[in-house]
């Protein structure tokens, strides 16, 4: 295996990790919590939290529009998925230049408005219009407001926010089409099986970008998230895209999350989040010492591509004092195996793959193992 990897999930910069600290202060601007309403905050992430993850079917239809929900989602799940997308946004080439068009859909509190301007400065100075629609017009005009209190009033970004459900969008206009955390509600609204669901929702992702366009999907980094944007992404493959990110590859997915197989994610340490959320997070019983998403990047591209593998899981201890890593690849799942002790790669580097001439496989996994 070569030395030299490509990074994704690169550690925040420190003026990113001041402008994401600055969250704080933009709250207390454009949602100021008093009293009762501040020391009920953090039972109020736990639960939202809870509902969120295991009890989906308590999430109330219109939790972005409750206040108390919405105030629990603004101080706590804004800014660690502006945190999540700082992190994996600098490494991805978004197809970005003067007058791009971003369609966001399920925007709500404007996340990837808010990440892109903290992680990507090279764009602050682009004319970017952006159209954000969801359902939650106040959340969007909330995260609107948090945007402009970051950006100076001589910014060439426009934003305008729409209310509206998925399928009704302009077509064929954006040069980047993004969905963040809206693939699973998708999904967990149907009542179709997951497979029919993806192909209509993949049908109609792919006709929103122009012909040069881009699609990016975010999803938190759980088993059932990881399977549905694989899903998704099979069916988008179908319908004539290409993933440039993160699968170095166009084929069937060695990680695709079903029933006891491996997903698709990646698991980052949260060193360079605000102190403030930290606490906050630690008060309502939320702490955490990483955090995780699944992504797609993906365009109607037919350029060749190097052959690649790229680290998916954290190293773990083999026989015979090594260590391992699963990768993906073109040839399926791979176990990075290395000598116990070497350095590790870090999960979502992608690094060019040297194949053995004669193939030996993981007795547990399956997977093709390489010497790292």
């Amino acid at each position: 295996m070569s030395d030299t990897p490509q990074r994704l999930l690169p550690d925040l910069s420190p003026e990113a990790a001041a402008l994401l600290d600055g969250m704080l202060k933009r709250f207390k601007a454009v949602v100021p919590l008093k009293g009762k309403h501040l020391a009920e905050l953090p039972r109020n992430l736990a639960s939202l939290s809870e509902a969120l993850t295991s009890e989906r079917s308590r999430l109330p239809r219109d939790y972005m529009g409750a206040p108390a929900t919405l105030n629990a989602y603004l101080q706590y799940f804004l800014p660690w998925s502006v945190y999540r997308l700082g992190r994996l946004l600098p490494a991805l080439d978004l197809g970005l230049a003067d007058n791009a068009r971003i369609l966001d859909l399920g925007a709500g509190p404007l996340a990837l408005a808010q990440a892109l301007w903290i992680a990507r400065p090279e764009l602050r100075s682009a004319d970017l219009h952006w159209l954000c629609r969801d359902k939650a017009l106040k959340a969007m005009r909330l995260g609107r407001d948090l945007l402009e209190r970051m950006t100076p009033k001589d910014s060439p970004w426009s934003v305008r926010v729409e209310h509206g459900s998925f399928g009704a969008e302009p077509r064929g206009q954006a040069d980047l089409v993004a969905a963040v955390n809206l693939l699973n509600e998708l999904f967990l609204a149907s009542k179709a099986p997951e497979a029919d669901t993806a192909a209509r929702v993949a049908e109609h992702l792919a006709i929103l970008p122009n012909e040069s366009g881009r699609l990016l999907l975010v999803e938190p980094g759980t088993r059932t998230a990881a399977r549905q944007l694989v899903l998704t992404r099979s069916e988008l493959i179908e319908n004539g895209f290409r993933p440039l990110a993160p699968c170095p590859h166009d084929g069937p997915c060695p990680m695709p999350g079903r029933r006891n197989t491996p997903w698709c994610h990646f698991v980052m340490h949260t060193r360079g989040a605000p102190r403030w959320l930290t606490d906050l997070s630690a008060r309502a019983g939320l702490a955490k010492q990483t955090a995780s998403l699944s992504f797609l990047l993906m365009a109607r591209d037919d350029h060749p591509r190097p052959d690649m593998v790229r680290v998916i899981s954290e190293s773990f201890d083999l026989p015979d004092a090594r260590s391992g890593q699963y990768g993906c690849s073109g040839r399926g799942l791979v176990l990075l195996a290395r000598p116990k002790g070497s350095p590790m790669r870090r999960p979502g580097d992608a690094v060019p793959a040297t194949w053995p001439e004669q193939e030996t496989r993981d007795q547990k996994s399956g997977a093709l193992v390489l010497e790292d």
